[in-house]
């Protein structure tokens, strides 16, 4: 149900991170496996990262970081209608018993894999295109040389 709060206060153009209990990636208590469902069909989650247990100092439970985005195709960041998971779980060392922490090496990769993410579908995306209109060109000629033997 945080989901959808927070969704209802993000402008058409908006991004919103947030953290929940991993098991808002699973529950379906209170219609919370529809409201994921609406979400994802709705392009609105952008990347969830899974994270270890007891990286929070008032819980020991895992939880997870959601990003929204309501607008992918915003020009700014984005134009991609998939949605990044990644697993973080076994990054993070004991500080004491009771509490993992993240070394800047861990962020950086987090971090790496979501811009090496953006990075590789951005380049897919031109390679595409310029098949698209290599191969719109290549039926224009097909259909020229077509019409001559017609002829």
């Amino acid at each position: 149900m945080e989901q959808r709060r927070l969704l209802y206060h993000l402008s058409p153009s908006g991004q919103a991170g947030f953290v929940l209990a991993k098991g808002s990636l699973t529950s379906k208590t209170s219609g919370e496996g529809d409201i994921r469902k609406e979400m994802v069909e709705a392009r609105l989650v952008d990347c969830i990262i899974n994270l270890p247990a007891k990286l929070f100092l008032n819980t020991q439970i895992p939880a997870c970081l959601w990003f929204l985005s309501r607008n992918k195709a915003n020009g700014k960041f984005r134009n991609r209608t998939d949605i990044l998971f990644i697993d973080a779980r076994n990054l993070g060392h004991l500080i004491n018993r009771r509490t993992k922490e993240f070394t800047a090496e861990d962020i950086a990769a987090i971090s790496g894999t979501y811009h090496n993410f953006k990075e590789r579908f951005t380049r897919l995306k031109a390679e595409f295109e310029a098949q698209l209109e290599e191969e719109t060109q290549l039926n224009a000629l097909i259909a020229e040389n077509l019409a001559k033997v017609k002829l």
